[in-house]
């Protein structure tokens, strides 16, 4: 065994891991950050990856296909709700924040079950 002023910070770390429980937890494969409660798991080419919330909902391939679902049932939304004033040209103010409004409701519904999907909760963690 090596004396503690010799050994490498490689050594060192993987002593206090298998003395202390809390090195075990898992961190966001992004950011970093210590996953505490959940955490939400991404597979990327067979491997799985943890990230925390914020880098959950930045993760780009959910954010490409709630962007796409976003905009076919937003732009069918908009068609039938408000397809007859667009077509006669009667442009009001309501039409500013009701047609933005009409893509962003599909676009939170498809990113929210997507993160709740891929959430992994301690229990489930513990096991990975």
């Amino acid at each position: 065994m090596e004396h503690p002023e010799t050994a490498t910070p490689a050594h060192k770390a993987a002593a206090s891991r298998e003395a202390s429980p809390d090195s075990l937890r898992l961190s966001c494969s992004r950011c970093a950050a210590e996953l505490r409660r959940s955490a939400y798991e991404f597979r990327l080419s067979g491997t799985a990856a943890f990230h925390c919330l914020r880098c959950a909902l930045m993760h780009w391939p959910t954010v490409q296909r709630s962007l796409l679902i976003s905009l076919i049932v937003g732009t069918l939304l908009t068609a039938i709700n408000q397809g007859a004033l667009i077509v006669q040209g009667d442009l009001s103010a309501n039409l500013a924040w009701q047609v933005p409004l009409t893509y962003l409701v599909p676009y939170c519904v498809a990113t929210i079950g997507a993160v709740l999907n891929a959430r992994r909760s301690n229990v489930e963690l513990d096991h990975a």
